[in-house]
């Protein structure tokens, strides 16, 4: 998942006009949630790179 993604993900997507075209994680699940996931993501990233 490149940075790009990763951010819409938790961010959510707008238009040129500002208006929300879809939700990221953080509106639907809270700012908690979005960490706990950010860190989980992050832990993911950190086994893979020192698997190779």
């Amino acid at each position: 998942m490149s940075k790009a993604e990763r951010d819409a993900f938790f961010n959510g997507t707008k238009d040129e006009n500002g208006k929300t075209i879809e939700r990221g994680l953080i509106y639907l699940r809270g700012e908690k949630a979005a960490e706990d996931l950010r860190s989980r993501m992050q832990q993911l990233m950190d086994a893979r790179a020192n698997k190779r």
